[in-house]
């Protein structure tokens, strides 16, 4: 890999990074639910699952998945319809119709882990970049896990600086976000924006 193809893709990701998705709306979601102390369990299931998606692609998963269209269908829409049932649970929740949650509310770290694990792991854009995108930019020719290895580390670092940008921008509307209306208005708008992310991925054809 040369430089000049580590420096595209990192510009790339960078970009595709901040493009608000199921992951980043989750993130902000929860610290400004929780505080950003308490997002790091978040952050780390989120992150988690970027690797073993990225590591999977890199493990020849993509080349599986093409040589299978029904599996690829049945990850496919696990992935859509878990993103979709936690839109419309944040819509059904009353929690912000009550009064203002303390920032510092008990929540279990093996639980937001394993939320955030789930909500990453369902990722359409990151499913996507992982099987069909992250491929593109290893030169076949040369030794491939090095090559993986710089461009899973890549990713990593830069998902992990959108999502303390993401978190720290949760957490100070949680200072504002003292009127249960507002924070309805904030659940439903996320839960919006996962079953759109649902569908989005229910839509694709990887064709």
């Amino acid at each position: 890999m040369t430089l000049q193809g580590w420096l595209l893709y990192l510009n790339a990701v960078f970009l595709l990074s901040a493009i608000p998705g199921p992951n980043m709306t989750h993130i902000m979601t929860f610290s400004t639910r929780h505080g950003l102390r308490r997002c790091t369990h978040s952050m780390a299931g989120c992150l988690l699952a970027l690797i073993v998606l990225l590591s999977a692609s890199a493990a020849g998963l993509s080349a599986v998945l093409t040589a299978s269209p029904t599996l690829f269908r049945i990850v496919k829409y696990a992935g859509a319809f878990y993103l979709i049932q936690l839109g419309l649970r944040a819509w059904l929740d009353r929690s912000a119709d009550g009064p203002a949650i303390d920032g510092q509310a008990a929540v279990s770290a093996g639980a937001s882990l394993a939320t955030s694990f789930l909500v990453g792991i369902s990722n359409p854009k990151a499913i996507i970049f992982a099987a069909s995108f992250l491929p593109q930019f290893v030169d076949p020719s040369a030794s491939q896990p090095p090559q993986y290895a710089l461009l899973i580390a890549t990713s990593a670092a830069t998902e992990t600086l959108w999502m303390l940008i993401y978190a720290t921008g949760g957490a100070r509307l949680s200072t504002v976000l003292t009127r249960p209306a507002w924070r309805r208005r904030l659940q439903r708008a996320s839960g919006s924006l996962f079953v759109l992310f649902g569908g989005i991925l229910l839509l694709h054809d990887r064709r």
